[in-house]
């Protein structure tokens, strides 16, 4: 079933959770750009990752794709980090870069970011480093510059370069606070279509946190704006850079305008997405919303 949402997106109830909400992304072999819209835009052959966040050593699980949808497990793959050994509930918790070259993934009881080259036979284990914080749960990424989401401790995000050989370097002055309320529960971290603004989705302080960039790559303080309905949770971009987020307590999403100086306008406020809690947002090249 799909029903129209007042900004003329389309939304269908879809299940992103297969691989108990650690993070998941696809990998088509056929095409430069690989990100999660990759499982529903195309048909061709590719690969699927996920992170187990084991406690004992986080692992990355990498299935082959058929080209019929058809998902075969094809290697685990060490991450030298630790998980938490329970089941993150955060979307960008496994990114693939651009170009498809890079998977970076969290380490989330280590405190670290994992990165691997990608290959058609499997990964191979680039750098490893410090968060910047505690608890990592989200990635970004645009161009070569990454950001992370530290959930734990007193939340923060933080800014690296990838560099051209897979390693990562911090961006001094990169470190900001959330909201600072209390209990945020920050989900996800994503860069606009433009690379201009970072967004933060804080679950439990019902709060939408913006920040943008100057030229070095480094985050300004953070924007906060109160979310439309209550749980801002996962969240995506559509081709013209709106900003659709879910919103878990009310089972609706809203979607919003993204200024370049990090305001925030609403465009289709709270519309019913027909479920239970929704959490992780896709939008396909099609305008199509899956959540």
């Amino acid at each position: 079933m799909k029903t129209k949402l007042y900004a003329g997106l389309i939304v269908a109830l879809s299940i992103l959770a297969l691989f108990s909400a650690v993070g998941l992304v696809s990998a088509s072999t056929n095409v430069g750009n690989s990100n999660l819209n990759d499982s529903f835009i195309h048909r061709s052959a590719g690969a699927v990752y996920t992170i187990d966040n084991a406690a004992a050593g986080n692992m990355v699980i990498r299935y082959d794709r058929a080209s019929n949808g058809v998902l075969t497990w094809s290697g685990n793959f060490a991450a030298n980090g630790l998980g938490t050994g329970s089941k993150l509930a955060s979307q960008g918790a496994v990114i693939l870069t651009e170009n498809g070259r890079w998977l970076l993934v969290v380490d989330a009881g280590s405190n670290e970011i994992s990165v691997f080259s990608v290959s058609g036979s499997g990964l191979f284990l680039t750098d490893v480093v410090g968060s910047g914080g505690i608890m990592p749960v989200s990635l970004t990424i645009h161009n070569n510059i990454v950001y992370v989401l530290n959930a734990g401790g007193t939340p923060n995000i933080a800014g690296f370069r990838l560099t051209y050989n897979g390693m990562l370097t911090f961006i001094a002055g990169s470190t900001q606070p959330l909201s600072g309320i209390a209990n945020n529960q920050p989900e996800q971290i994503g860069f606009n279509t433009n690379g201009k603004v970072l967004v933060v989705a804080e679950v439990g302080a019902n709060i939408i946190d913006t920040y943008t960039l100057n030229r070095s790559g480094q985050a300004s303080a953070p924007m906060t704006h109160s979310s439309n309905s209550p749980a801002p949770y996962g969240f995506a971009f559509d081709g013209a850079g709106n900003l659709i987020i879910s919103e878990a307590a009310n089972g609706t999403l809203s979607s919003y305008i993204v200024n370049n100086n990090g305001s925030l306008k609403l465009i289709s406020g709270s519309v019913p997405d027909f479920g239970v809690a929704p959490c992780w947002v896709v939008v396909t090249a099609s305008g199509q919303v899956y959540t």
